[in-house]
Formats: C-alpha cells, structure tokens, sequence
C-alpha cells in the first residue's frame, strides 16, 4: 500500500473508501496505518493524527502514534532551527499546523541556543500569552534549568505550572534531579 500511496496517494484513498466494507479488521487497521504514515512523512500532522482514530489495534495505534509523534517532533525542531521567533509567534497565534503543546519544545530549542533571545521574546509576549501558552514557556525553562544542574531556578520556573498532571511531572524531574545532585 505504502508504494501505491506514493504514486497515487488520491486514488489510493478513493480504493479504499470503495471497499473497506470487504476488509478483514486487521487489514483495515493495516490500511489506516498506511494512510497515517504517508500523511506524517508529508508533513501533514492534523491528518495523520485524524488518520491514528481509525486503528482498532491498540498496539499498532501505539506504535503509528508514536512514529507520528517522532516526526513532527523533528519538524517542529527543523522549523525552530530556521527561525524560533516566526515559529513560536505563528504557533502562539494559532497559525500553526503544530498543536499548541509543541510550544515547550520550541522554548526548550531556543532557550538551548539562544537564550538571551528567547528570553527577551518571552519578555516582550507573556502578557499576550494565553495561561497555556505560559505554562508551557514554564516548563521548557523549568526543563532546561534541570538540564544545566540548576533545580532551585526549575523550582521556581515549576511555581508557574497549574495543570495537575505536568505540575506534577515536573515536580518529580526537580526532585529526582535533586536527589541525583545529593
């Protein structure tokens, strides 16, 4: 299927359509994973992840989920490489493919080679950004703070987080880089 999709990506879909009614469970889930494959190799994230809702195999749902999930992570990066600012104003906007949460690895690419600018940004746009926007500037310095042996600045970064399960995440990372540094 992978090859055909790669040739006729339409009319593959168009097949498909037309005679998944005859289709074993498994070759159905075998089907939609190629679809979703082929999306996310085309840098076409909403409809790959659109794609992963018709996989009944919970393992194979895993698996394409996390492929997915490992290319528009590398997209995501490509894309602060070239130009953190235009990336992170277009995502804050709205006007991203990406979804909001790839804000903190933006943050966390950017802060990594250009702290001073990513924090002059920062200054400059917290007040525009949304609780969620701020949450997820908070934990990529709350991240990048344990990355360079400071848990006291993640702890104070972490104060910033409110939604329960990051917040708690979070803590965990500042108390076993705490313990690591005892």
């Amino acid at each position: 299927m992978s090859t055909y999709l790669q040739m006729n990506d339409v009319e593959a879909r168009l097949w498909f359509e037309n005679n998944k009614e005859s289709l074993q469970p498994a070759q159905l889930d075998g089907f939609e994973a190629s679809f979703a494959r082929f999306a996310s190799m085309k840098k076409n994230f909403a409809d790959a992840w659109k794609q992963t809702e018709g996989i009944d195999n919970p393992e194979l749902k895993r698996k394409i989920e996390g492929d997915i999930w490992q290319n528009e992570r590398k997209s995501v990066i490509a894309e602060v490489g070239k130009d953190p600012q235009a990336f992170i104003e277009k995502i804050t906007a709205g006007n991203s493919q990406h979804a909001p949460y790839w804000i903190e690895t933006a943050i966390e690419q950017w802060v990594a080679r250009d702290g001073d600018g990513a924090w002059t940004w920062y200054e400059d746009n917290r007040s525009s950004l949304t609780p969620e926007q701020n949450e997820a500037v908070a934990l990529a310095y709350a991240r990048q703070a344990l990355k360079t042996g400071q848990p006291e600045t993640a702890a104070e970064w972490a104060k910033h987080v409110v939604t329960p399960k990051f917040e708690a995440k979070i803590r965990a990372e500042i108390e076993a880089a705490a313990k690591s540094a005892q």
